[in-house]
């Protein structure tokens, strides 16, 4: 038996590897990228400085002001030509210049090198991120060594932030390629890990007590070896809960036809001789009356403990064998059952009986253990709800047979199944056990209790049409 719990095991949201999966390669192409990104654009920025520094020794290694003087003729003005010399320079590092004459006049300033295309806002991060340094001045000196000016270096910031961009496109490129491998990793393991979801159903299946779910041969060899393992230990659970069931339902045929026996000859032997001993008592009763006097006492006492031995072998009878089971059917009984509930509450409690089906073609073993199981579902519910209105109903499916005991009593949280003792729940959950069945107690909307029993029929739960 099983204890079906009261929740859909679907609702329950479980670890889901291939949406982790995803998540993992998405987090890993995003890290990726920023840090591409931020690798780039610290290699731009950090350049920027000591690139100018090195334009500057490299001016004036070219001693760019005698370039543009005439030979033994000295020279004081300054007409910005000087700045053609450096053309080539614009196209290995991209900076902007200016000259001043001796009077600090600019006197010509020009940008050298490519500006490419970049979006809006490069360039304002790569201010931001670039660490500035002093400014670089490269002293102007005309024949024969006056000084006749400055030429002064800046960054180039438009070229260097298209230089920067394409820095990014080109970790844009490499990312979308990562992400493209990445995707198809994805697909590739998702193709692979596809059987996980029939892995998954089949241990619920196995959880709801399906005992003849099996994991599907497919998917790589990794899942199959598992599923041939999984299946391998189904297969011994399967065959010995199925060893327990037989059993149990051994031990229960046996107990009944043992209760049924002891009826019998309780009924037959000892109702026969306490019939002979009431006979007795009351020939004693009219002698000791119009003779000896001094025995009615006794003789009274006789008659009322012949009277309560007979109720109590009457009450024994009935407790080991349902009364009229064999004679008159389960339906019968039932309502004689929930008849004589409602005639020892007095009217406390209404009780209702709904039955769905023919009960009456099951053997003697299944309609004994549905008798039982409604009596002791009467009996919890009287014990614990304190309710003025139960319902039993019972139904026969193609699937078994349906058995709902409920009540409307204040109890706001189902007792638990007990692990040992020989009553109540416990008992019930034995016999249940014996048949096959599942059993599961619930809270009743809006309170009270709710116990569900599903009891599978098999063929040899029918009865024999000559019993009928």
């Amino acid at each position: 038996m099983s204890v079906e719990p009261s929740s859909d095991v679907s609702a329950v949201s479980g670890y889901r590897l291939q949406r982790r999966l995803a998540a993992w390669l998405l987090e890993g192409s995003l890290l990726l990228l920023l840090a591409s990104g931020g690798w780039s654009l610290w290699r731009v920025a950090s350049a920027v400085d000591p690139q100018l520094q090195r334009l500057a020794r490299t001016i004036e290694h070219l001693r760019l002001n005698e370039l543009g003087a005439e030979p033994g003729v000295f020279q004081a003005t300054l007409s910005g030509d000087e700045l053609r010399n450096l053309s080539g320079l614009g196209d290995l590092v991209p900076f902007c210049m200016v000259v001043h004459d001796i009077h600090a006049h600019a006197v010509d300033q020009r940008c050298l090198g490519t500006t490419g295309p970049r979006p809006p806002g490069v360039e304002a991060v790569l201010r931001l991120a670039a660490t500035g340094g002093p400014p670089v001045v490269v002293p102007l000196v005309r024949y024969p060594g006056s000084h006749v000016g400055e030429l002064g270096l800046q960054p180039h910031w438009p070229a260097q932030a298209a230089l920067l961009w394409q820095h990014w496109w080109q970790a844009l490129v490499n990312a979308a390629a990562l992400a493209i491998l990445l995707a198809l990793t994805y697909l590739g393991a998702r193709r692979a890990l596809r059987p996980t979801g029939d892995m998954m159903a089949t241990l619920q299946r196995l959880e709801a007590g399906d005992l003849s779910a099996r994991m599907p041969p497919a998917g790589p060899s990794e899942l199959q070896r598992i599923g041939t393992q999984f299946n391998r230990m189904a297969d011994r659970l399967q065959d010995t809960v199925g060893a327990q069931r037989q059993l149990a339902d051994r031990l229960l045929t046996v107990r009944e036809e043992e209760r049924r026996h002891l009826a019998r000859e309780l009924h037959d032997e000892l109702g026969q001789s306490l019939t002979s001993i009431r006979a007795e008592v009351a020939f004693v009763d009219e002698v000791a009356r119009e003779s000896v006097p001094a025995l009615l006492p006794s003789a009274d006492a006789l008659t009322r403990t012949c009277e309560g031995m007979v109720t109590a072998v009457r009450h024994i009878v009935q407790q080991l064998r349902p009364p009229g089971l064999e004679t008159f059917g389960l339906t019968a009984c039932l309502q004689q059952l929930l008849d004589s509930w409602r005639r020892r509450d007095a009217g406390r409690c209404e009780y209702r009986l709904q039955i769905d089906g023919d009960l009456d073609r099951w053997d003697d073993t299944l309609s004994v253990s549905v008798f039982r199981l409604v009596q002791e579902g009467l009996t919890n519910a009287v014990r614990h709800g304190q309710a003025s209105l139960i319902e039993v109903v019972l139904s026969a499916r193609t699937d078994g047979l349906h058995l709902r005991v409920q009540d409307n009593g204040p109890l706001s949280q189902p007792p638990a199944l007990p692990a040992t003792g020989g009553q109540g729940l416990l008992g019930m959950r034995e016999r249940v056990l014996a048949l096959g069945g599942t059993l599961s107690l619930e809270v009743a909307e809006p309170h009270g209790l709710r116990l569900r029993i599903h009891l599978p029929v098999h063929e040899g739960h029918h009865a024999a049409p000559a019993d009928h």
